[in-house]
């Protein structure tokens, strides 16, 4: 039985790639995407809590993944973006 879903794209006509979430110890989930985003989703009934959207575009114009978040004992979320780029964003944004 579904318990629920969260769409991550952006009313665009191309859904996002959606890589495998990561769950801090707080119960949110943390989900990233091939369109430079991450999302914060409650794990018990798929709201969105926030999203971090990169500022920087890639190559042509076009954001890239960020590959699945780590989550430190402090609740800090690091990401790297396929840029190159490692981003270390606060518990709670």
């Amino acid at each position: 039985m579904l318990k629920w879903e969260f769409y991550a794209g952006d009313g665009v006509s191309t859904c996002p790639f959606v890589f495998s979430p990561t769950i801090g110890k707080d119960g949110l989930l943390y989900a990233s995407t091939s369109k430079a985003k991450i999302h914060c989703v409650d794990s018990n009934d798929g709201t969105e809590k926030w999203q971090f959207a990169a500022e920087s575009p890639g190559p042509g114009g076009h954001p890239h993944n960020f590959m699945p978040p780590a989550i430190d004992k402090d609740g800090t979320i690091y990401a790297t973006l396929l840029l190159g780029r490692i981003y270390a964003i606060g518990a709670g944004s």
